[in-house]
C-alpha cells in the first residue's frame, strides 16, 4: 500500500545541511507490524510530533526477522512500536528478548501493541524486558500515540545523556589517572638522579677540601635546590589543575610552622647581609588546624621572593589575629621587605601563572612566574585571601588572610620580664625594632644602644643611679663592627666581666661559639628571633644556675637556646639494612650512613631484605627500603615483614625511600606500614633525623667522636678518563662517563668493581628480557626491561637506559612485533658498552 504523505524518511537530509543542529535532529522510530495499514496510521498520527526541536524519522519493518536487520544496520533507534503476534503468535516478544539480552540493547524504549487485547503480556514480562508502555491497535488516535512515543523518547533521551555523562566521566577519570601516572612518574625520573647530585655533594661538603671547592660544591647544590623548586611549582600546578592535590589538615603550632619554614631559607638571607625576622603576636592561638604543607610552602615562597628581590635592610614575617574566639581565628600573615617593589601595573598581574613583573625582572632575577600562582590556588583552596600592596622602589608587603579552627588559644601568662632592665646593642632598623617590641611585651625596660661607647655609657648611668643594667644583648654587627668590639668594651675596657651577654647572629657555626666562649659568653639568639628564646634566653641569664628541665650544659645551651651549632651526631653502633635497587642510589645511601659511622648492609630487593631480617634477628637496628624495587618492592616487603612480626611480637623501624614526593604515595606507604617517608633527593639533614627519631635507645648517639672522612678522589684533568677524545669515544658507545667520575673521580678500583658488576649482570637482565619477549609475557617483560635500565645508570648508559625504557612501556601496550624489534636494539645498545670497556682495558 503506497503512502499518501510524505513522512519523515522522506526527507532529504541533505536540504537540512544549513539548518541548526537542533532543526536537523531526528529520532528513529521502527515500526514492527505485519499490517502495512498500521504503518500509514503510525506515521499518519506521529507525522507532526516534534521532541526537544527534533522531528521523527521512520523505520518500517513487516516481521521480526526484517526488524532484526533494521536493528542490524542502526545503533541509534530510539523506539521500537513493536507488534506482539507477526510470524508466531509471541515473535514480538522473543524480538524483545533478542534486543535485551543477545544484543544487549538497554538503551532503545520499546512501546509493544497488539490488535489482540487479550493477547498481553505479563506484568512481570514487561518489568524483565524494560518495556515502556503497552497499547492496543484500536488505540491509534493521536494523542494516545503521542503520549506513549512522547514518553519512551523522554526516557530514551535521559538513558543516553546518563550514557554520555558516564562516558565522560571515565574519560576524565581515564585522563586523571594518566596525568596521576605522569606526575609520579615525572617526579620519580627527576628525583632520582636529583638524589645521587645532592646526596654526593653533601658527601663532598664533610670531606677534607678547599675553601674555593666548597664554594664550587655551594654553587652546585644551590643550583640543584633551585631546580628542584622549579620542578615541584610545575608538578603542583599540574596537580591542582587535575584536582589531585588535597588540604590535609592538621593541629599544628603556628609559630613552630612559621619559623619551620623560615629555617630553610634563612641562609639565603644571610648570604645576602639581609635580616630575617619574624614577629608573632602574643594573642596569636598557640594551636590551630591548617595544612602545615601548603601553609609553610606559600610562606617559603612570599619569603623567598622578598629575599630575592631586596639588596639591603630586611625582611620580616608578622602573624597578627585579626579575630578570635574559642573555636576560630582569622590570622593575617605578612610578610614584608625594604626590596625593589612593583609598580601598579606589575602588582595587577603578579598571580597569573608563568607571568613575572617585567621580562627584565625574568632576566635578572629568573624564575618560572609559577610560585606566586601556586600560592593563590592553594590559598583559595583554603578559603582565604592573598595579596599585595607596593610601590616602585619602596618595597612590598605580601599578605594572607586564613580562618583556622583553634585547638588551644593563646597563653595567658604573666610578664615574665617585668622590673628586668636590658641593654640592646643594635644599630637602628628591624633587628633592633623586633627585639625591642619582644623585650618591652614581656614588661622589660629595654635601653638601647648603637655603639660600644654608647653601650658602656648606658650601663655606667645605670649603675650611677642605682639601677643596674640586668643583661645584655648585642648584635652580631653594630655599625659595620663585629660584636667582639662591643663585648670587649663592656668586660674590657668598662670591667663588667659578669654582666650576662647573649648575642644575636643570623648564622652559627663551631668558629664562632669558640670564639664567643673565650668571653664567657654561651649564649646565641639566632634570627629571626623566636619570642620565647629571646625571652627564655633573658630568663637564664638572670638564673644561670635553675635546677630542673632548664638546666643546661654548657653544649646544651647552643642547641636549646638558639639552635645555634650544627648538631653532629653519630650511630657507631648502628646496623642499618639498605634495600636499594638502583647501584647509584645505593652508593650515595651507603656512603651517607657510613658518613653517620653506622654499619651498613645493601641489598638490591625486598625478598633479599625480608631473609636478611627473618635469617638474622635482632641484628638489624633499621631499615631503610626503596619502595620501587623489582622482584619484591618496598610496600610488599614492609606488610611481609609485619605479618611476621605479629607473631614474634617484634617490631623492625622501617623508613621508605622514594623519588615520588605524591601524597598518595606517602600514604600508601604509611598504610603498607613504613614508620617514616623519605623523598628522595635525600639530603643528610633528613636521613640523620629519622635516624635519631627511628634508631632504638640501644643504639647510642655520639656527638664527640671523629667524623669519619671518606676520600673521594678527586677528578684530574689530565686523568686518562678525563681526555675530551675519551668522552667522545665514549659518547659514540652511548656512555656518559661523567656518572662513574662524579662518583670515583676517576676509573679506579672501586669504579672498576662497579663496572664488572654491570658487565657480569646485565648479559643475565638480557637473557630474561629476550625470553619473556619471546614468550609474550608482558609483567616478565616490563620487569627485565626494568632490571636492565636499572643497571645502565650505574656506569651512565644513556642509550642503553632509553632503550630499555622503550621496551618497559612497550610491555604496556602489548606490542609485541615493536618489543621484538626493540629488544634487538637494547642488546645492541648493551654490546657497544660492552666493546668501549673491553677496548679500555677495564672489563675482567
Amino acid at each position: 500500500m503506497a503512502d499518501a504523505y510524505k513522512f519523515a524518511d522522506d526527507i532529504d537530509l541533505a536540504a537540512t545541511e544549513g539548518d541548526s543542529l537542533a532543526e536537523a535532529r531526528l529520532w528513529k522510530v521502527l515500526i514492527v507490524d505485519d499490517e502495512p495499514e498500521v504503518h500509514t496510521l503510525t506515521k499518519l498520527n506521529l507525522r507532526d510530533l516534534e521532541f526537544r526541536g527534533g522531528r521523527l524519522k521512520f523505520l518500517s519493518a513487516y516481521s521480526a526477522r526484517e526488524a532484526r536487520d533494521v536493528i542490524g544496520g542502526h545503533d541509534d533507534i530510539a523506539v521500537i512500536l513493536l507488534d506482539v503476534v507477526m510470524e508466531e503468535e509471541d515473535a514480538g516478544l522473543k524480538l524483545v528478548d533478542e534486543i535485551r539480552q543477545d544484543l544487549g540493547d538497554r538503551r532503545v524504549r520499546i512501546v509493544l501493541r497488539t490488535g489482540q487485547p487479550g493477547q498481553a503480556p505479563e506484568t512481570e514480562a514487561i518489568l524483565k524486558y524494560d518495556i515502556n508502555d503497552y497499547r492496543s491497535k484500536t488505540e491509534l488516535t493521536q494523542e494516545r500515540l503521542a503520549t506513549s512515543v512522547i514518553g519512551a523518547l523522554r526516557n530514551y533521551a535521559d538513558i543516553v545523556d546518563l550514557e554520555k555523562m558516564e562516558h565522560e566521566r571515565r574519560l576524565a577519570e581515564e585522563k586523571s589517572a594518566a596525568r596521576s601516572l605522569f606526575l609520579a612518574s615525572v617526579s620519580h625520573e627527576i628525583r632520582t638522579p636529583m638524589s645521587g647530585i645532592l646526596g654526593t655533594l653533601d658527601l663532598l661538603s664533610g670531606s677534607e677540601i678547599g675553601t674555593e671547592e666548597q664554594e664550587l660544591i655551594d654553587t652546585c647544590r644551590d643550583s640543584a635546590h633551585f631546580l628542584l623548586s622549579i620542578i615541584d611549582d610545575i608538578l603542583d600546578l599540574s596537580k591542582i589543575e587535575a584536582g589531585k592535590l588535597a588540604i590535609v589538615p592538621d593541629t599544628v603550632n603556628l609559630e613552630d610552622l612559621i619559623h619551620g619554614a623560615l629555617d630553610p631559607i634563612a641562609t639565603r638571607a644571610w648570604l645576602k647581609d639581609i635580616d630575617l625576622l619574624c614577629a608573632v603576636a602574643p594573642s596569636t592561638p598557640r594551636l590551630v588546624k591548617c595544612d602545615p604543607t601548603r601553609v609553610q610552602q606559600i610562606l617559603i615562597n612570599l619569603v623567598g621572593n622578598a629575599i630575592k628581590f631586596t639588596h639591603h635592610g630586611h625582611v620580616i614575617v608578622r602573624v597578627l589575629p585579626e579575630y578570635s574566639d574559642d573555636t576560630s581565628c582569622t590570622v593575617r600573615f605578612e610578610v614584608e621587605d625594604t626590596g625593589i617593589g612593583l609598580s601598579e601595573e606589575e602588582r595587577q598581574r603578579l598571580f597569573m601563572p608563568f607571568e613575572q613583573a617585567t621580562a627584565n625582572t625574568a632576566r635578572k632575577y629568573g624564575g618560572t612566574g609559577l610560585g606566586l600562582a601556586i600560592c593563590r590556588r592553594l590559598v583559595d583552596m583554603m578559603d582565604g585571601e592573598i595579596d599585595v600592596s607596593s610601590r616602585k622602589g619602596e618595597g612590598a608587603r605580601f599578605w594572607l588572610r586564613l580562618t583556622l579552627p583553634v585547638v588551644e588559644p593563646a597563653e595567658t601568662s604573666e610578664r615574665s620580664l617585668a622590673d628586668v632592665r636590658v641593654l640592646l646593642v643594635a644599630d637602628q632598623g628591624g633587628t633592633a625594632a623586633h627585639a625591642r617590641s619582644i623585650l618591652l611585651d614581656e614588661g622589660a625596660e629595654v635601653l638601647q644602644a648603637t655603639s660600644p661607647d654608647e653601650a658602656v655609657m648606658l650601663i655606667r648611668q645605670e649603675q650611677q643611679r642605682e639601677a643596674a643594667v640586668h643583661a645584655v644583648v648585642v648584635d652580631e654587627v653594630v655599625r659595620g663592627q663585629h660584636c667582639f668590639h662591643t663585648i670587649r668594651a663592656i668586660q674590657e675596657k668598662a670591667g663588667f666581666k659578669d654582666l650576662p651577654i647573649a648575642v644575636m647572629v643570623r648564622r652559627s657555626s663551631r668558629s664562632l661559639i669558640n670564639r664567643i666562649r673565650k668571653y664567657g659568653i654561651d649564649r646565641l639568639v639566632m634570627k629571626a628571633i623566636r619570642r620565647q628564646i629571646l625571652v627564655r634566653t633573658v630568663e637564664l641569664m638572670l638564673n644561670p644556675d635553675r635546677s630542673g628541665a632548664e638546666a643546661m650544659s654548657d653544649d646544651s645551651r647552643f642547641h636549646q637556646t638558639a639552635g645555634a651549632a650544627e648538631n653532629d651526631v653519630f650511630f657507631p653502633e648502628a646496623r642499618i639494612l639498605v634495600a636499594e635497587d638502583t647501584p647509584a642510589s645505593q652508593i650515595v645511601i651507603r656512603r651517607m650512613l657510613e658518613r653517620l659511622a653506622a654499619k651498613v648492609s645493601v641489598v638490591e630487593n625486598g625478598e633479599q631484605a625480608l631473609d636478611a631480617v627473618l635469617m638474622n634477628p635482632g641484628y638489624y637496628d633499621l631499615v631503610l627500603a626503596d619502595c620501587h624495587m623489582p622482584e619484591m618492592d618496598g610496600y610488599t616487603f614492609v606488610r611481609e615483614l609485619r605479618r611476621e612480626e605479629r607473631a614474634s611480637g617484634t617490631h623492625m623501624p622501617v623508613v621508605g625511600l622514594s623519588a615520588s614526593a605524591l601524597p598518595e604515595e606517602i600514604a600508601l606507604s604509611r598504610n603498607a606500614g613504613m614508620d617514616d617517608y623519605l623523598t628522595k633527593p635525600t639530603t643528610m639533614r633528613a636521613l640523620k633525623e629519622a635516624l635519631e627519631k627511628w634508631l632504638p635507645e640501644t643504639c647510642p648517639r655520639v656527638s664527640t667522636m671523629q667524623q669519619p672522612v671518606l676520600s673521594l678522589v678527586k677528578a684530574q684533568a689530565a686523568a686518562k678518563v678525563g681526555k675530551t677524545p675519551l668522552q667522545e669515544e665514549a659518547s659514540r658507545a652511548g656512555l656518559d662517563l661523567n656518572t662513574l667520575l662524579e662518583t670515583f673521580g676517576t676509573i679506579n678500583d672501586k669504579a672498576q668493581v662497579v663496572i664488572d658488576s654491570f658487565l657480569d649482570d646485565t648479559p643475565h637482565y638480557l637473557d630474561d628480557l629476550l625470553k619473556a619477549s619471546r614468550e609474550e609475557d608482558a609483567v616478565k617483560t616490563r620487569e627485565a626491561a626494568h632490571r636492565v635500565a636499572s643497571s645502565s645508570t650505574v656506569v651512565g648508559g644513556t642509550e642503553l637506559f632509553r632503550a630499555a625504557k622503550v621496551v618497559e612501556k612497550e610491555a604496556q601496550a602489548d606490542d609485541w612485533q615493536s618489543i621484538r624489534e626493540d629488544v634487538e636494539q637494547v642488546y645492541e645498545r648493551f654490546d657497544r658498552i660492552r666493546r668501549f670497556f673491553d677496548a679500555l682495558g677495564t672489563s675482567s
